[in-house]
C-alpha cells in the first residue's frame, strides 16, 4: 500500500488487492457506472446495469483470487473508491514481461488532480515486483482516453477499425505500448 495526497491535498491509498472485499464491491460498481455513463470503457456500455457490473465483479473476483489479474484500487482518506486498474500479466513463460493494463477509471471528482500519476507509481512498482518490464492497452478511437494515454507516452502499434461495435455502430479502436521503464523516467517516478 503506499499513500500520497493529490494536488487538493487529499490522501490516497492505492492498494493491491488479493480479493475484493464485500464491503469494497457496491463502491466498485458505482465507479464503474458512474464513469461509464460519461466515457467509453471497453466492454461496457453507457447503459451498464447493475447485473452485468456484478457479473463483472464477480469474474473479476475469481481472476484476482487465482492470480491472474492484479487489481489496484484508490481510495480516500474516508474509504471512498476513487479509482481503479486492472492488470493482466501474460500467463506463457515467453510473454510473462508483458502486462495489459485491461480497465482503468478515475472518479469525475477527482480528475486532474494527479491521481493518474499517482496511481502509476504504484503500477510501476508492482510490475518491477512481477519482472514485467511493457505495458499494453488497448483504447476506442476518438476518446478523451486515448489522448490521455499519449500524453502519458504510449504510442500505437496497431489499429483495429472493427474494435468494438455499441448499438449496431462499429467503432476502430488503438492498441497502445509503452515500457515500463520508459514510463518511469517519463513521469520521473
Amino acid at each position: 500500500m503506499s499513500q500520497v495526497n493529490t494536488k487538493q491535498g487529499a490522501s490516497i491509498s492505492y492498494n493491491w488487492l488479493t480479493s475484493i472485499p464485500a464491503a469494497d464491491k457496491p463502491a466498485i460498481a458505482e465507479l464503474i457506472l458512474k464513469v461509464s455513463a460519461t466515457d467509453p470503457i471497453v466492454g461496457f456500455s453507457e447503459h451498464v446495469t447493475g447485473e452485468e457490473i456484478d457479473q463483472y465483479l464477480n469474474k473479476l473476483q475469481e481472476n484476482v483470487e487465482a492470480g491472474r489479474s492484479f487489481l489496484m484500487v484508490g481510495k480516500t482518506a474516508d474509504n471512498k473508491v476513487i479509482c481503479m486498474v486492472i492488470l493482466v500479466q501474460n500467463g506463457s513463460p515467453n510473454n510473462c514481461h508483458i502486462a495489459d493494463m485491461s480497465k482503468g477509471m478515475i472518479s469525475h471528482d477527482y480528475r486532474g488532480a494527479g491521481v493518474l500519476v499517482q496511481a502509476f507509481g504504484s503500477i510501476v512498482k508492482k510490475c518491477k515486483e512481477h519482472h514485467i518490464e511493457l505495458l499494453t492497452l488497448d483504447v476506442r478511437d476518438g476518446t478523451p482516453a486515448r489522448e490521455i494515454w499519449l500524453k502519458c507516452g504510449f504510442e500505437n502499434y496497431g489499429m483495429l477499425d472493427d474494435y468494438a461495435r455499441i448499438d449496431g455502430k462499429i467503432i476502430a479502436g488503438h492498441y497502445m505500448k509503452q515500457t515500463v521503464s520508459d514510463l518511469a523516467t517519463r513521469l520521473k517516478l
